[in-house]
This record gives C-alpha cells, structure tokens and sequence, in this order.
C-alpha cells in the first residue's frame, strides 16, 4: 500500500511539474508574439519619422520625382505631419503640382483638402 500511494505521489508530482513547465513555455511564446507585433509599431513609427525627415530636406524637395514617389507611398504622412510644410516651406510649391497632376492621391486621403485649403486653389 505504501509503495503505490508513492508511485501515485510520484505520477502527480511529476505531472503538475509537466503543467508549470508547459505553462512558462506558453507564457514565453506569449510574451514574444507580443513584444514582435509592439517591434512592428515601433519600425513603422520609426519609418514614418524618417520620411518626414527627409521631406524636410530643401535639396530632397527639389526632386519632385521623389517626392511624388514618397507621396504616393505614405500619403498621410504630410496629414499626420503637417509641421513638415511649416518647417519646410519650400515643399508648398512643389506638392501643390503633385497634387493637380496626381488626382489619385487626393482621394486616396481626402483629408488634404480639409488640412491644407491652399493647396487647392
């Protein structure tokens, strides 16, 4: 009688270990899904900065080219960002002829003509 109440000791022991391990494994897997998506958001803020950044480069908002090309891939940037057209004046002119020659943009973030009226002159 002893020898199995030691075994069934034993077995329930060596489960309920199984049970904590198993646990800390999935709240590892847990934590790391987790901090992966909050990595995401952060790399895509980081992103967002650097455009705006380089949208505020006069010699980079000489190439219009350029500039059509980031517009079109992050259209909100400037919406989000307006302090980007404060700081760089010279980015007006230029994204007031991107926005008549590329129509697209506009109604991609309709917001541009309520944040920035001028523009549509």
């Amino acid at each position: 009688m002893k020898k199995s109440t030691s075994i069934v000791k034993t077995v329930i022991i060596i489960i309920m270990a199984l049970v904590i391990a198993l646990d800390t494994v999935f709240i590892f897997i847990l934590s790391n899904s987790i901090n992966a998506v909050d990595q995401r958001v952060t790399e895509q803020e980081v992103n967002d900065v650097y455009v705006a950044t380089l949208l505020m480069d006069k010699d980079i908002c000489s190439k219009k080219d350029y500039v059509t090309d980031v517009i079109k891939e992050y259209s909100t940037i400037i919406t989000d960002r307006p302090y980007i057209l404060l700081i760089n004046p010279d980015l007006k002119p230029v994204l007031k002829e991107i926005l008549k020659e590329n129509s697209d943009i506009v109604e991609n973030n309709p917001s541009f003509k309520v944040i920035f009226p001028e523009l549509f002159d």
